[in-house]
């Protein structure tokens, strides 16, 4: 199988940055993980109990070589109905594993399992992605919905999965969003490296792992060092040009800000809160 260019979660990056999915392309190395392995856990717990919704289901296992899922994936397609999760498939280079799939003799129903409480729009773009693979491979997809925590639910004795989660259809908004990932397509042949500027995007909805390799030219006390200081104000700030601690001494800032920047640029002596010492 030719190596891969898009999958799932790349793709959800490259509709949080272009910039995101070149970069993991071109220049990997660059990268530094910031995902948190409690949320990873707490995911894949959700994901396995989530799997018993629909009854007996047949699993595939994750390998390394995705081609291996892909084929046994077209072992236990052909033997509807049944359940498959992670089933795998690859189209155009662009490899996706649904996380339930619902192989009914009429079509498919996709279900994808997220450990959060609501959607979130990039919820919408991942289901979207695995639509547009199996729509290109000939599928008839019925259904593409989300499976996610309803935090409404108080448990009495045994758990209950129907009422442990909520399901909800995004069938018509997943086949809206087709031309988007055609177009994402399109931007992987580019190769040279984008210009594509930093801002709230870069930590929305994820902190992006090339934050550091995007703002490597900035100097060492730039505004973003700046503690406590919401995202939105550091980034009104670069917007505007002042990009060092210096530029921002004759600025009208909040009194903590300026102390950090004054303590950093002028070698002043550090503020002590003797009052909250005592309280100790």
């Amino acid at each position: 199988m030719d190596k891969v260019h898009l999958s799932k979660s790349k793709y959800c990056k490259a509709k949080q940055c272009n910039k995101i999915l070149w970069l993991n392309k071109y220049k990997p190395e660059c990268a530094e993980k910031t995902a948190s392995e409690a949320v990873l856990e707490n995911g894949t717990e959700v994901g396995e109990l989530a799997r018993e919704l629909f009854g007996e289901y047949i699993n595939i296992e994750y390998q390394s070589d995705l081609s291996k899922m892909i084929e046994q994936t077209k072992r236990y397609i052909g033997k509807k109905p049944n359940i498959i999760t992670e089933a795998s498939f690859e189209y155009n280079k662009n490899f996706c594993s649904v996380d339930i799939l619902k192989n009914d003799v009429d079509g498919i129903e996709i279900y994808e399992v997220k450990s959060s409480t609501s959607i979130n729009d990039i919820y919408l773009d991942d289901i979207s992605y695995q639509v547009y693979v199996l729509l290109n491979l000939g599928y008839k997809v019925k259904k593409a919905s989300i499976v996610y925590i309803n935090n409404q639910y108080v448990r009495n004795g045994e758990l209950e999965l129907d009422n442990l989660f909520n399901i909800e259809d995004v069938t018509e908004i997943a086949f809206s969003k087709q031309e988007e990932i055609k177009e994402i397509n399109n931007y992987m042949e580019q190769e040279s490296e984008p210009t594509q500027e930093i801002g709230t995007h870069c930590f929305n909805p994820y902190n992006c792992e090339y934050w550091n390799y995007c703002t490597r030219k900035l100097p060492e006390n730039n505004v973003f060092k700046i503690r406590r200081m919401k995202k939105e104000q550091k980034f009104n700030l670069y917007n505007k040009g002042i990009y060092e601690f210096k530029d921002l001494l004759n600025q009208d800032i909040n009194w903590k800000f300026k102390q950090q920047v004054e303590f950093e640029e002028l070698n002043k002596e550090p503020v002590i809160d003797k009052k909250k010492l005592e309280l100790l």
